[in-house]
């Protein structure tokens, strides 16, 4: 339901964006490269593809290749759309934080550009390797920051997401709520730049 929610808002961008060629950044592209998922909805307009990751990027659509923690992204950067699905929680893998991830995808956003960010939501709780976040904190944390133009709320019902409430997914824990064996729940958001 992440990809959908990316291709969705992908799509929307595409037909309202003004310019010939957009440039997209695309976060953790080494092993789960989200543009090349989503090649299908975006192939039709004209785009320029990055990628950052600390590991090499194999995947031949990227035009450049950051080769770093998304923290430290840093130079001419001025992107159009930025994919940050299910990447903000496995910051301590990187030896990244997310203070610093969402700062630097923050500058790194064009002054008309948007970035498209999931994370699994619930308790709050760091894991060996990767955090769930709180829906509601992180969500007052992206509005000190960002403009949220949409935010999305997935609960894991055993057999189904389902739509609800930042609310609602207050009490879910990655892999042990409503028979999920991942992210019980999931919250998406689409963020544009302030200031």
């Amino acid at each position: 339901m992440e990809s959908v929610y990316a291709e969705q808002a992908l799509r929307l961008y595409q037909e309202l964006a003004d310019s010939p060629v957009l440039y997209g950044l695309d976060c953790g592209a080494s092993d789960k490269p989200e543009a090349v998922r989503l090649r299908q909805a975006w192939q039709p307009a004209r785009w320029e593809w990055s990628s950052v990751d600390v590991n090499d990027v194999s995947a031949g659509i990227y035009t450049d290749k950051y080769k770093c923690r998304v923290g430290e992204l840093t130079g001419e950067t001025d992107f159009d759309f930025v994919l940050c699905v299910s990447v903000l929680e496995h910051w301590k893998q990187c030896e990244d934080d997310a203070e610093s991830i969402l700062g630097a995808l923050h500058n790194a956003l064009s002054d008309k550009g948007v970035i498209v960010l999931t994370v699994p939501v619930g308790v709050a709780m760091e894991f060996d390797d990767f955090e769930q976040f709180n829906a509601v904190e992180l969500g007052g944390t992206l509005a000190e920051r960002f403009h949220i133009l949409d935010e999305r709320f997935w609960l894991w019902n055993g057999d189904n997401w389902e739509n609800c409430r930042a609310e609602d997914t207050e009490g879910a824990v990655y892999g042990m709520t409503n028979q999920a064996r991942c992210a019980a729940a999931v919250g998406g958001w689409v963020l544009a730049r302030k200031g």
